[in-house]
């Protein structure tokens, strides 16, 4: 079967700076795990997007970290720290 999927995801945190396509998608041990597809402000001012990643990763509920503005890096380029992002549902509710 596939092993990758597109999920949608959330910045719990206020103040995030938007993610754009292509920036690395981590996890906890900093492995890139995929990356972001698209990133916008929702009807309630949270920063909302979808990223291409390892389905183990999708669940929702789990968390996993985004380099902003690294879309044009590679693993060992990237610069300053990822931002936390959670899993959100499938459809939105």
């Amino acid at each position: 079967g596939r092993k990758h999927e597109v999920v949608r995801f959330r910045f719990p945190n206020k103040g995030t700076r938007p993610a754009h396509q292509g920036d690395p998608v981590v996890n906890d041990k900093g492995e890139q795990i995929g990356w972001v597809t698209s990133c916008s402000l929702d009807k309630y001012g949270t920063l909302t997007g979808q990223a291409y990643m390892l389905k183990r990763y999708g669940k929702e509920g789990s968390k996993f970290a985004i380099y902003q503005h690294q879309a044009n890096k590679k693993a060992g380029e990237w610069t300053g720290e990822p931002s936390e992002a959670v899993v959100l549902s499938r459809f939105p509710k």
